[in-house]
């Protein structure tokens, strides 16, 4: 697990962070975790959950307002995503053939929203909802951000 202060020392704000905020609590959502984690061969994800101490306060110190997401928000190159380009914008990152998912930015963002939109309004009855907060393996802490 790495502190704010860590990762600010690590990587400075106006530098490559790719950050993925998940909801700790979804079923699904740890699920798509569990897969980056697997696909991302250069481990230049970071990942937070929403609800964790560090999310919050890197919210705030970025005035962004986190009630506005309903899933995922991704932050990367000084940007936060939200959404399909949310989306789109990991799997980007991701070796071949994950990257191809790419092609679906020509799809128009309304459209791509609106499937996007569903799944999340309907994700814990779907795919249920946890108890408590994803926690990382030994293996994944270095990813993490707690």
């Amino acid at each position: 697990m790495i502190s704010t202060e860590e990762m600010l020392q690590k990587k400075n704000p106006g530098s490559d962070y790719a950050i993925v905020f998940f909801d700790g609590y979804c079923n699904m959502c740890n699920t798509s975790i569990d897969f980056l984690i697997r696909k991302d061969s250069k481990k230049i994800l970071f990942f937070a959950s929403q609800q964790s101490e560090w999310a919050i306060d890197f919210f705030q110190s970025n005035n962004f307002d986190a009630n506005k997401a309903d899933s995922i928000i991704f932050y990367h190159q000084s940007k936060f995503y939200l959404r399909s380009l949310a989306f789109l914008k990991i799997m980007a990152l991701l070796p071949y053939p994950y990257k191809l998912m790419i092609v679906f930015r020509a799809v128009p963002s309304f459209l791509r929203d609106w499937v996007y939109n569903i799944i999340a309004r309907n994700r814990y009855k779907w795919f249920g909802k946890r108890n408590t907060c994803r926690m990382p393996s030994e293996a994944e802490k270095k990813q993490f951000l707690l």
